[in-house]
């Protein structure tokens, strides 16, 4: 790393965004061992509600079975690797893979297999060849988040003193445990970009207010155009919003 980060001067190398080396060192260092955002427990509040998201370039199936447990697997048929699930979000009772018509249920198990008896005579292990689930799963605060490492630290020692930061966000404004909750639908943008890019231009870096004339407009800007209140002033300074966003950690390279 001391190639590429100078902590003397507090400069970082332009190939830590570019070089493709580095980023699948990432894929295999970081997003395939760590600890993942995946969504909200309010998105799949009922049995068989599901949502697509992605862990690094893998994408994941959050769903909750039938006794209520929450999932996460990957979004992959046992088979022959078809995506088993190709919606955004909804409800379903079993995911059908659309090439071979294997089926699993929403706690993963393989509940369907077209001439089972006539190709497999009946001797195919279905316990066997469920959907892969991810070794480590946690609900903080109605945030999901899990890794592929089975040797990963618990979440809490993971996170250490970020806890606090998670808690500002997800509980109730009142101090209460829990409270946040995720609204719409899915939206999507494809940046053809290295994901840290991404990542520090929604770090809330607000000096970006000024290239975008749509902030500018909404009264949020430099000039606070627009507004008719007294916080012209205060709204230069504004920054962040009392939202909540899914950012897609599936990067192009």
């Amino acid at each position: 790393m001391k190639p590429l980060v100078d902590l003397d001067q507090g400069v970082i190398s332009r190939d830590i965004f570019v070089s493709d080396e580095i980023y699948q060192q990432e894929q295999e260092q970081i997003f395939a061992r760590v600890w993942l955002f995946v969504g909200h427990e309010s998105q799949i509040p009922n049995p068989g509600d599901f949502f697509v998201s992605s862990m690094g370039e893998e994408s994941v199936i959050l769903t909750r079975d039938r006794e209520h447990v929450i999932h996460v697997f990957l979004n992959t048929c046992r088979h022959r690797g078809m995506k088993v699930c190709r919606y955004d979000e909804g409800h379903a009772n079993v995911f059908t893979c659309p090439y071979h018509g294997w089926s699993f249920a929403t706690d993963g198990q393989l509940v369907g297999v077209p001439y089972y008896r006539e190709a497999y005579h009946s001797q195919l292990d279905k316990s066997q060849w469920g959907l892969i689930e991810v070794a480590q799963l946690t609900n903080y605060h109605g945030a999901i988040w899990a890794t592929w490492d089975p040797q990963a630290p618990s979440f809490d020692d993971y996170m250490g003193d970020m806890r606090v930061y998670l808690d500002e966000l997800l509980n109730s404004r009142d101090g209460s445990e829990g409270g946040a909750e995720v609204l719409g639908g899915v939206q999507k943008w494809l940046v053809p970009c290295n994901w840290k890019f991404a990542a520090e231009n929604f770090t809330g870096d607000g000096y970006h207010n000024i290239s975008h004339r749509s902030v500018d407009i909404a009264a949020i800007g430099p000039s606070g155009k627009g507004r008719r209140d007294n916080e012209r002033h205060g709204a230069r300074r504004i920054n962040a919003c009392l939202g909540h966003e899914r950012c897609n950690r599936r990067p192009v390279f």
